[in-house]
């Protein structure tokens, strides 16, 4: 190697150490060179080129702080998974040479994230019960409120939307087939205030509720 061909390659190994050292999460870098060392073939070592490469398609990959593996669902994974993964890459046995690329610890990471992916979808839904006891509650208010208010009877429309955001709120076994509209279904605890819920008819007020 000429004295141009050693400098470029001093330079190159600079970029590498500033691009693990500020742009990877720090938890990388205990397993990071050993890591890198499962890319190195059997008759050459890496360039700084090729680490850079490596690194900056590593860096790509955990900083979303998500990951898929192909056509399957994306899941939530932070560092601390890929950290795994790298650990667990390093140790597997028969022992990973030659690696082409981070598909293996892509897949692992993956893997790892299912208890964080089945976690997200229960604060997920629980998030969206909330918001739909906040639109059923709301809506209940507005349709009890006094005429002289100036407040619109709620419409059909109005009606069956309330009902299915309480579908989804509530039990649905718990809901009640109401007999004067016959059209739509109204939860259970209208009853405790007829004048919450309005029929089409605005004569007519849904006061009367039977089991199914």
């Amino acid at each position: 190697m000429g004295e141009l061909e050693a400098f470029l390659e001093a330079i190159g190994w600079k970029q590498v150490i500033m691009l693990a050292r500020n742009e990877l999460p720090q938890v990388l870098h205990r397993d990071l060179w050993e890591y890198l060392g499962l890319f190195r073939s059997e008759k050459r070592s890496l360039t700084s080129k090729r680490t850079l490469t490596i690194l900056s398609s590593l860096r790509d990959l955990v900083a979303p702080g998500r990951v898929r593996w192909e056509k399957s669902e994306e899941r939530p994974c932070p560092p601390e998974i890929w950290a795994e993964a790298m650990r667990a890459a390093i140790e597997r046995e028969p022992r990973l040479e030659h690696l082409k690329d981070h598909n293996y610890i892509r897949h692992t990471a993956w893997s790892k994230a299912r208890p964080l992916a089945a976690q997200a979808e229960r604060t997920d839904e629980s998030r969206k019960q909330r918001e739909g006891r906040s639109f059923v509650f709301g809506a209940l208010e507005a349709a009890s409120a006094p005429e002289e208010t100036g407040e619109a009877r709620a419409t059909k429309g109005d009606i069956r939307a309330l009902a299915e955001a309480l579908g989804k709120a509530f039990d649905a076994d718990k809901k009640l087939n109401c007999h004067t509209c016959k059209h739509f279904e109204v939860p259970r605890w209208c009853r405790l205030d007829p004048k919450a819920v309005r029929s089409v008819d605005p004569a007519k007020a849904c006061g009367k509720h039977t089991k199914r």
